[in-house]
């Protein structure tokens, strides 16, 4: 079973402050949790590392980095967690992209993206990793190379959509694209305004699965054929004293798709989704030192 994740790398730094930024003021960060400073993140990174967690082989990532030591090190790092890096293409003269995420202490983050570069197609390596593969789940990522993928997947290749409300990545176009291909489907409550008019049409699939997370109140979902429900559910959530989720969502969907993909029921994938967001967010919380999350003390 090959597994492609097209979209956005990104090395993370992830911080908390005493409140949220605003232009020409001053904003002390209270704690830098060492594990969140400069991590290998974005979509491709968070689906293939839960992937491989759980039990699906070598899932190939396709992404952009620059030629640059911390490229290197993005790389590197994912390949020694299991996964695929073939799909990985260096940009001459780029830098990798980057991003700061400032968790205000009470609720909310602010996101810098440095992409580090143009947007990018697909290579001749992504294209012909794309062309046999038997899953391709898209995330956000450079329009031209999400269109581009779809175009070259095979017609019996199934399609994974983890929806991210970005209009400048994911066009009408994209989304009536990926709308018609994606057997799985992930949104937040927040974005379903973001697919609601594509996802009302009939899915090219016999069925779809979409997932819906509702933050505190858990998670909804809907299974449909050629738009009639044919099922549907909830899921309630475990409380996690983290501020830093970012991947949560990638996480959950990767779960899922595990599921799917090594034949689980319906309600079997989403517990398997459910099971792995609650290990991942675990894990990030034990990471934290306790004068991180007691003190206030930057590291």
């Amino acid at each position: 079973m090959i597994v492609a994740i097209i979209g956005y790398a990104s090395i993370d730094h992830a911080v908390r402050t005493a409140e949220a930024p605003v232009p020409d003021r001053t904003v002390r960060i209270t704690s830098r949790p060492a594990d969140g400073w400069g991590r290998a993140g974005g979509s491709p990174a968070y689906v293939c590392r839960a992937l491989v967690a759980e039990g699906v082989a070598a899932p190939r990532a396709i992404s952009w980095v620059g030629d640059d030591t911390a490229g290197e090190a993005y790389r590197r790092g994912l390949t020694a967690d299991g996964v695929d890096t073939a799909g990985i293409a260096a940009i001459a003269g780029a830098r990798t992209p980057l991003s700061i995420l400032a968790y205000a202490e009470a609720g909310g983050c602010a996101c810098l993206y440095d992409p580090g570069m143009p947007p990018q197609g697909l290579t001749e390596a992504q294209t012909d990793l794309v062309a046999v593969s038997d899953w391709l789940v898209v995330t956000v990522g450079p329009t031209r190379a999400l269109l581009e993928a779809l175009e070259r997947v095979p017609p019996d290749t199934r399609v994974a959509w983890l929806v991210k409300a970005d209009p400048e990545a994911f066009t009408p176009d994209l989304r009536k694209r990926l709308a018609a291909r994606a057997m799985l489907v992930t949104h937040s409550a927040a974005e379903w305004d973001f697919v609601e008019e594509v996802l009302a049409h009939p899915s090219g699939q016999s069925e779809r699965l979409v997932v819906e997370t509702r933050g505190a109140e858990g998670l909804a979902w809907w299974r449909t054929q050629m738009g009639r429900v044919l099922a549907e559910g909830h899921r309630a959530a475990k409380p996690h004293a983290v501020q830093d989720q970012s991947g949560a969502g990638d996480t959950l969907a990767a779960g899922v798709l595990a599921g799917l993909i090594q034949g689980c029921s319906t309600n079997q994938a989403i517990d398997r989704g459910v099971a792995a967001v609650d290990r991942f967010l675990e894990q990030r919380a034990m990471r934290e030192r306790p004068s991180d999350r007691d003190t206030g003390t930057t590291e």
